[in-house]
């Protein structure tokens, strides 16, 4: 998670996508820290399992 580290006017939540235990990619969702933040637990939720989902359907 991230709070104005670039821009103030930005927070992002990421989580890495991992293939056969390697990472591969990541996965983040960006926007305004006064929205993310009021729902940051409910984002980071969505940011882990689709991390977890992609990561799934690469592996094949």
């Amino acid at each position: 998670m991230s709070v104005g580290e670039f821009d103030a006017r930005v927070m992002a939540i990421s989580a890495p996508v991992r293939v056969e235990n390697s990472v591969f990619g990541s996965v983040s969702a960006l926007g305004p820290p006064e929205y993310m933040q009021a729902r940051s637990e409910e984002i980071i939720t969505a940011v882990l399992a689709t991390a977890s989902d992609l990561g799934e359907t690469l592996h094949g």
